[in-house]
């Protein structure tokens, strides 16, 4: 009985351990949870509720076959950023703050022409949670969120193709201060390292976090910068996987590849 009781007593602190890890590891990895909301409880409609929070505080919905759920700002600065409501006959079925995992899906719902199902989507999903807090709740606001597009590289599309953002009746106004693109080519799909993919598209999630678009610095002082951030968030495997799948492979491949090649140059004659 001794021994089956300290088995027990490892295996519930390795238990506890595991869920302590995983609610600090990442990001986004915290743990979800339903706080008291003024006014609000289980069956309250949602006209009702949409008088609770403005429209202001809406940041992302979803309603597609069995799912309807919808994000607002809840309280910036705090451990509940965020919350998240479920639905179910159009009357609440439940909420939890920093359900990251739904907000994604319901931003991607509606800012992303990716579906669910390509690999490409799900780099963008997996992305999108690895990055910072902070960085995360900036670049996927309403007024300027980060949109991603599908941008052809191959087949007949390569020549010409159409696509359209519509505005349904109940979705919250967005684009007030224009938006921002991630073009990912159909040749991402190819690969069969996600993380190559996920490389890819923190690297771009990089120029909007430092707002190199509107920035007047050297084009591949933007790229070197975006790089740097990548190993220092820590995703340096997925920067090295993108950069040998993608990377540059011989001298003429990036118009970059001169120009840190000279700044090397430059750096260590000034050093002698």
């Amino acid at each position: 009985m001794k021994n089956q009781k300290d088995c027990k007593k490892y295996l519930l602190a390795f238990i506890f351990g595991f869920i302590v890890l995983m609610n600090t590891s990442g990001s986004l990895a915290e743990e979800i949870q339903s706080p008291k909301v003024q006014g609000v409880e289980i069956g309250l409609a949602k006209d009702r509720l949409l008088q609770i929070f403005s429209a202001g505080q809406i940041r992302a919905f979803r309603r597609m076959a069995g799912v309807h759920s919808l994000t607002f700002d809840y309280e910036p600065g705090t451990d509940c950023p965020i919350l998240t409501f479920y639905f179910e006959n159009e009357t609440v079925s439940r909420w939890q703050c920093n359900d990251w995992e739904e907000y994604v899906r319901q931003y991607l719902f509606e800012f992303s022409e990716w579906v669910p199902g390509t690999k490409i989507y799900q780099a963008i999903y997996q992305a999108l949670l690895k990055l910072p807090k902070k960085e995360f709740l900036e670049i996927t606001k309403r007024d300027r969120p980060v949109i991603f597009l599908d941008y052809y590289t191959k087949g007949i599309a390569r020549f010409a193709s159409s696509g359209e953002f519509v505005r349904i009746p109940e979705e919250p106004l967005a684009f007030e201060n224009g938006f921002y693109m991630v073009k990912l080519g159909a040749e991402l799909e190819e690969a069969e390292d996600p993380e190559a993919i996920q490389g890819v598209i923190l690297h771009e999630l990089a120029h909007r976090i430092f707002e190199h678009l509107k920035s007047d610095i050297h084009v591949c002082e933007r790229e070197l910068e975006a790089n740097q951030w990548l190993k220092k968030q820590g995703f340096e495997r997925e920067f090295e996987k993108a950069s040998g799948l993608f990377g540059a492979k011989q001298k003429g491949d990036s118009p970059c590849q001169e120009w840190l090649e000279e700044k090397k140059a430059r750096e260590k004659q000034k050093n002698l």
